[in-house]
């Protein structure tokens, strides 16, 4: 699996060493120090589903670096979890990088891009995997995008790159016995042109459209072709803006997924994707979200999958240094051709209260649910306890 990573990560470095934004024309470095903002989080966790009860004690620590200093606007961050169960084992459950970058190129011209790396060991319980996994795989996923919007009296124009890398490690059955994912294992290209009119001040009207090519490690082991193809999208939709307390978008089109090999059928589905937040003031927040995409089935081989994801949250502070938190999820994948259709939805409710500066307790439970046919549906509780030191 690491063989397959150099080629990425030998693209990518160079560019966080560039540090974001001085890929924009204009920027003066500066002899200040990077401030350093970290935390670290140390848990309880309590989980009950299928397989029975487990504890697991969880760190969390987490670095961020602010590079304004030397222009635009930028960062970098790390973080990772770990941790040790109620069996005795010890493990990486996920480890991010990341660096982000905006600058001016002109007064009317912004400049952004953006470096993600993530690795993530999928849990042996996960509802993605057969029901005797014993080690989850190990999935790695990399993202480097840049784009540059410029504004013209009262339109606005946005261009948008993006190179992405994804590798799926082997999954562990009982016996010792192995699945081999490479097949799920690929890279993806993409590119965007949005433009927007503002007809009235902080609301738009825009036209949207986006084109990405995957070709994949491996042919499909039941199909025994490659899933190699690109999906187009054209969307048009509204937007608004008041630049601090209401912020929403919602557009709707059509999208086609056209495969490489001649044998899968091309798929058309239609696509909606909105956003909303509102921030009144500091003590209230409130968002949701909906967002469609359109991947190569899972759930019939040859297919095209239309994936949904619907989800609200909300959050309160009470005074005191006492907040209240609130999530909600539902999503559904549906196979375009036979209609087989796999859906799941949780919810949860925390609080976090704060006694003193750079000290945070917290408090949390997640209900969630899942079903993939040919089932059963599975059912978990968590509890969370713990506390966050930051400096």
């Amino acid at each position: 699996m690491l063989s397959r990573l150099v080629p990425f990560v030998v693209c990518v470095v160079p560019a966080l060493a560039l540090g974001g934004p001085a890929l924009a024309a204009g920027s003066k470095t500066s002899v200040a120090p990077s401030p350093l903002t970290w935390d670290v989080g140390l848990r309880g966790q309590y989980t009950v589903d299928s397989t029975g009860g487990h504890y697991e004690t969880i760190l969390a620590p987490d670095a961020n670096i602010d590079m304004s200093q030397f222009g635009g606007d930028s960062a970098v961050s790390a973080s990772a979890q770990v941790h040790y169960d109620d069996t005795g084992s010890f493990g990486i459950d996920s480890a991010d990088l990341s660096a982000k970058g905006s600058g001016n190129l002109d007064p009317d011209t912004v400049l952004s891009q953006s470096l993600d790396l993530n690795l993530v060991q999928l849990k042996a319980t996960d509802p993605s995997l057969p029901p005797n996994t014993v080690a989850g795989p190990l999935e790695f996923t990399g993202t480097l995008d840049g784009s540059a919007t410029h504004r013209f009296w009262d339109f606005d124009g946005t261009a948008d790159l993006g190179l992405k890398r994804f590798v799926e490690g082997p999954t562990t059955l009982s016996g010792g016995t192995t699945i081999d994912d490479t097949s799920k294992s690929y890279w993806q290209a993409s590119g965007g042109l949005r433009a927007g009119y503002e007809f009235v001040p902080n609301a738009s009207v825009f036209v949207e459209g986006d084109v990405a090519y995957q070709k994949y490690d491996a042919v499909d082991p039941t199909l025994l072709v490659y899933l190699d193809g690109a999906t187009t999208s054209l969307r048009a939709g509204l937007s608004y803006d008041d630049k601090g307390t209401i912020s929403a978008e919602a557009s709707t089109g059509p999208a086609w997924r056209v495969y490489t090999d001649g044998s899968v059928a091309d798929r058309m589905g239609w696509l909606y994707d909105g956003s909303f937040s509102f921030t009144p003031d500091d003590h209230l927040t409130l968002g949701a979200g909906l967002t469609t995409t359109l991947v190569p089935s899972d759930l019939t081989p040859g297919d095209t999958d239309i994936l949904t994801d619907i989800n609200a949250n909300a959050s309160i502070a009470m005074g005191a240094g006492l907040k209240l938190r609130g999530t909600a999820d539902w999503n559904q994948e549906t196979a375009i051709g036979s209609h087989a259709s796999s859906n799941g939805y949780s919810y949860g409710a925390g609080l976090d209260f704060v006694p003193a500066p750079g000290t945070t307790w917290s408090a949390d439970y997640l209900f969630t649910h899942s079903f993939t046919p040919p089932g059963p549906a599975q059912d978990s509780q968590a509890v969370t306890l713990g506390v966050k030191i930051s400096g």
